[in-house]
């Protein structure tokens, strides 16, 4: 029951909060009346100040079996740090595979994911409507990388992610290359870190 002079915790995180406090009349005035929104509160700061922080990931599958963790801080260094987590993957639809293939079961595949983030960015950006139904998606832009410090800040995050990948722990995940006797991860999508991580113009393209 909501009584004069009560307060009222909405919880549907930075996006949805946004949204919805917008949706319900409290905003900027001049982005409710665009969308025919009765205006209950005129706030200026609803839908603005919105930050996130930029990433990379890098994924790839592991010969041995992890169990399924949440996304867990690896390493800290100064304003970046690295997240990794892990899933459980089928190779083949379970249900694709029971009834096209009667004979095969679907193949699992763990996946590792590593990813480096910046703390606190420096940009901020902006959420705006993108019409009157709660159904659809607001429009957002955190304006990555507009500030040349994260984008350095970026590239150092990329080169302690390549400096994890080359130590010893990180052997485990490596699959041994038949034809040269060489280890290497077997990237998802081909997608893997700069051959040479050095060059900033070549780390910094990598996103």
């Amino acid at each position: 029951m909501l009584r004069p002079r009560g307060e009222v915790i909405l919880s549907a995180g930075a996006i949805g909060s946004s949204q919805l406090l917008m949706l319900s009349g409290i905003g900027p005035n001049h982005s409710l009346i665009g969308w025919g929104i009765s205006v209950a509160h005129h706030l200026l700061n609803v839908g603005n100040a919105m930050r996130d922080n930029p990433r990379n990931a890098l994924s790839f599958i592991s010969p041995v079996r992890l169990p399924l963790p949440l996304i867990q801080v690896v390493a800290i260094a100064t304003n970046v740090f690295l997240e990794a987590a892990s899933n459980f993957l089928p190779f083949t639809p379970r249900s694709c595979s029971s009834f096209l293939f009667p004979r095969y079961s679907s193949i699992p595949l763990n996946i590792v994911y590593v990813m480096a983030k910046i703390l606190d960015p420096l940009p901020s950006g902006f959420l705006r409507l993108a019409s009157s139904n709660v159904c659809d998606d607001p429009l957002v832009r955190f304006n990555y990388f507009e500030e040349g410090l994260d984008l350095q800040r970026y590239v150092k995050g990329v080169r302690l992610v390549a400096r994890v990948l080359k130590t010893n722990a990180m052997e485990q995940f490596e699959f041994s290359e038949q034809r040269f006797g060489e280890r290497e991860f077997w990237y998802l999508d081909n997608v893997r870190l700069p051959a040479n991580v050095s060059i900033d113009d070549s780390v910094g393209e990598f996103y």
